[in-house]
């Protein structure tokens, strides 16, 4: 037992900086694991379901022969965590009372003149930082699922591959074709 305490009282120091070492190197894993628990965070939904209607499709009641629609989404996408956040395979999905009725790829809405349109496919969100990015969805034809849409979500999975979904609002075809009728008589 002599021996121990004077290889410890001799080497005190040494053992002390191995203490210390390892405990710097546990110290550091633990905390580098914390801050990579952050996650996406979603603000700012900013939505327009515009030029459904026109006047025009409104007075003739020719709601049937509808041309267009738009649906156009702002989103504040901030990045808590100290690694790169991904949205992959953005798409706008609609709901009726239960069930899916129609998934659109969104485009890219940040291009103003419309020489181009890139359609979303990722979003790439660097560490402890937030960017805006716009999202449209255009139909020109074949858009008969919109009268029967009570919700509209955006889907997407996560550099986990997991599907997430972001709540976008509540729709009601009914109240839109009210607020144009409304519009229309101002």
């Amino acid at each position: 037992m002599d021996k121990f305490w004077c290889f410890l009282s001799e080497n005190f120091k040494d053992i002390l900086a191995l203490i210390g070492t390892f405990g710097g190197v546990v110290l550091g894993w633990i905390l580098n694991n914390l801050s990579k628990r952050g996650s996406l965070k979603v603000y700012g939904k900013e939505t327009w379901l515009n030029e459904l209607l026109t006047v025009e499709e409104v007075i003739t009641d020719e709601i049937k022969e509808i041309g267009k629609y738009h649906c156009s989404v702002t989103l504040d996408l901030y990045n808590s965590s100290a690694d790169m956040k991904i949205m992959r395979d953005i798409q706008f999905v609609y709901y009726d009372d239960e069930k899916e009725i129609k998934r659109i790829t969104p485009i890219n809405g940040e291009f103003i003149p419309r020489v181009k349109e890139e359609v979303l496919n990722i979003i790439n969100v660097p560490p402890k930082t937030i960017i805006k990015k716009k999202l449209d969805a255009w139909f020109l034809s074949d858009w008969s699922f919109i009268q029967k849409t009570k919700c509209i979500y955006i889907e997407y999975k996560n550099e986990k591959n997991s599907l997430k979904k972001i709540y976008v609002q509540k729709f009601d075809f009914d109240v839109h074709l009210e607020q144009v009728k409304k519009e229309i008589k101002e």
